[in-house]
């Protein structure tokens, strides 16, 4: 891992999030950018910036410059200075900029702060976390809370045991390797998708044997739902990371589909790491 993309909009789940990316890069000797999104004030989305108001331009570069020195601000005080920090600034949408800052710097990793979302915004707009979890090409760690990441001892891994989630293993494999964590392989039974006990098991082994998983359990449980099955286990075993992957649908496919990982990210208060069953093309 090289670079670590980390957005901020100065909240203090953004805040959260850069102390735990820069604990992930100690461990990982990767180098921080820090981004910073500055949405249009309204009306300028749809317009020409000349033709929407008469000195936007200078608006908008004092805007840039000011979030420039807060982020400096913000790595001085937590006294970041162990590892490589990279600012830039962007104006327009934030998971868009995130997403093209994302490709355009070939980052291995997001690590982001969430509020989550509920309710109707939940359904309507989500969060700008949710949708990186979508579209991402790379691993993403969402933050809520303050989090020592600094050491990670128990990751809680919910598998769904689809071979598409090869390529998602790789990457977790090497994250559990880096902090030597121990892996719990988890399978949530629920009433509209039940699988006996033994069986599971035997796929769970047969799954952690076929990519060559080590220093891991398994388990099974059983749940109302798999998001309440994922949140409740992390809970039991004091989860220090819950691992998942997404399938990154779009468009009419996510509305009637929607995401297990998606809602977990929303409502779970312990740091998520999530990356998409989608290979970057």
């Amino acid at each position: 891992m090289k670079t670590i993309l980390v957005p901020t909009d100065f909240s203090p789940q953004a805040e959260n999030a850069l102390l735990a990316a820069h604990q992930i890069a100690k461990q990982w000797k990767a180098s921080l950018l820090l981004l910073h999104v500055i949405e249009y004030p309204l009306g300028l989305q749809e317009y020409p910036i000349s033709r929407a108001f008469p000195e936007p331009l200078e608006y908008l570069q004092k805007a840039k410059e000011e979030a420039l020195e807060f982020m400096r601000k913000e790595v001085r005080k937590h006294h970041i200075n162990d590892v490589a920090v990279i600012y830039t600034t962007q104006i327009g949408m934030p998971y868009q900029h995130i997403n093209r800052e994302l490709m355009h710097q070939k980052a291995d990793l997001v690590v982001m702060g969430s509020k989550g979302a509920s309710g109707m915004k939940e359904i309507l707009i989500g969060s700008n976390a949710e949708r990186m979890v979508r579209f991402a090409h790379c691993p993403v760690v969402v933050i809520k809370e303050r989090t020592d990441m600094s050491h990670i001892d128990h990751i809680l891994w919910a598998v769904t045991l689809q071979n598409e989630e090869s390529h998602v293993v790789q990457h977790l494999r090497t994250f559990q390797q880096i902090y030597g964590a121990h892996l719990h392989l988890l399978r949530v039974n629920t009433t509209a998708n039940f699988l006996d006990d033994p069986y599971v098991k035997n796929e769970l082994r047969h799954f952690a044997e076929t990519h060559q998983l080590e220093n891991y359990t398994i388990h099974t449980c059983s749940d109302v739902g798999e998001e309440e099955g994922i949140i409740h286990f992390a809970d039991e075993i004091d989860a220090d990371l819950i691992a998942l992957a997404t399938h990154g649908r779009r468009g009419i496919a996510h509305l009637l589909s929607g995401s297990i990982t998606e809602n977990i990210v929303n409502h779970a208060q312990r740091p998520i790491w999530t990356m998409s069953f989608r290979k970057q093309e």
